[in-house]
């Protein structure tokens, strides 16, 4: 230690100030952090998956694209744009369950692979034909559930519910209302659209037609009664439950009035995904967002500081 004195005080200051500046990148290669605070987001995200979300009712750069194609480009420029500290599970909707692909993982430590993964969310991973949206979510809040700490939960999807479902045929919810916090995102245009028929390999074999989808409810059409001619109440022409006159069934657009009636009964936000998307704005402006004391780096700061005291220092000698 005396030695180490005495050689500092046979330093001039040029010495003396290189000094420091050592002192400074070694403090900078430790790569210090410093607890902020901060907003960041804990969330999973469903990704709606069946055969509508292949329609291609958006423009990007003035070029069709289907839905899940804006949705993956939607939540790859997210991750890019979510703080250090935030959280992102993936999940994929298709028949009527959600199956979680990766429980929420920090996203600056993990991006490679999360970017990877949403990458490869494509229809061809649909396990079986069918959306039956109101039991994905269902599936998608027992899930959150079940996470721990417990994150919020945005669902990506048309609403398109195939095949249809009447109003008071809907499955029940077993969260209870407000226990997830989470939001609905309604994916699609307002106007009806074919919906492309692919085989397994994600090839176009052309678009589903009237006669190949169902067009009500096959739960309200009540079934015949005991005697000749006699009516269920079922099957009351008035009812809903009667035979459309105009089936549009096998044509997709996306449902929003559903949507945000299964957002409010369920205690949930419902959001449009309109492009462009601002859309770590958007999950932000519904409350999902957290304050949290973030480890945050702060090596920048001495490595910054050296890089000043050298320039400093150059000026001073070549005056």
């Amino acid at each position: 230690m005396t030695r180490l004195r005495t050689l500092f005080n046979r330093l001039d200051w040029r010495g003396r100030w290189l000094l420091l500046v050592l002192a400074l990148l070694l403090v900078a290669l430790l790569r210090p952090k410093v607890a902020m605070h901060q907003e960041i987001l804990n969330s999973v995200f469903i990704i709606d998956i069946s055969q509508s979300m292949n329609t291609r009712d958006y423009l990007v750069g003035d070029k069709p694209a289907s839905r899940i194609q804006v949705v993956r480009d939607t939540l790859r420029k997210s991750l890019a744009a979510m703080p250090c500290g935030s959280r992102m599970g993936l999940a994929i909707f298709a028949e009527y369950r959600s199956f979680l692909l990766l429980s929420p993982v920090e996203v600056c430590e993990n991006y490679a692979e999360l970017t990877a993964s949403i990458d490869h969310i494509s229809g061809k991973m649909a396990w079986a034909g069918g959306s039956e949206i109101a039991k994905g979510l269902n599936w998608g809040l027992k899930m959150a559930v079940e996470l721990q700490p417990r994150p919020s939960l945005v669902f990506l999807t048309d609403g398109h519910e195939a095949p249809p479902i009447s109003f008071k045929n809907r499955p029940r919810i077993d969260v209870k209302a407000g226990e997830v916090h989470g939001i609905l995102i309604g994916v699609g245009n307002d106007e009806l659209s074919p919906i492309p028929k692919l085989d397994p390999d994600g090839n176009l074999l052309g678009f589903w037609q009237v006669d190949e989808v169902a067009q009500v409810d096959i739960y309200s059409q009540g079934r015949g009664g005991s005697v000749t001619g006699e009516k269920m109440a079922d099957t009351d022409p008035s009812s809903s439950n009667a035979k459309k006159k105009n089936p549009t069934e096998h044509l997709s657009s996306v449902k929003e009035a559903y949507l945000k009636q299964l957002a409010q009964e369920n205690g949930l936000n419902y959001a449009r995904l309109t492009l462009p998307a601002d859309f770590v704005n958007i999950l932000s402006a519904n409350h999902l967002a957290q304050s949290a004391a973030v480890p945050t780096a702060v090596g920048w700061i001495p490595a910054l500081l050296a890089l000043a005291s050298l320039v400093m220092l150059y000026f001073y000698r070549t005056r």
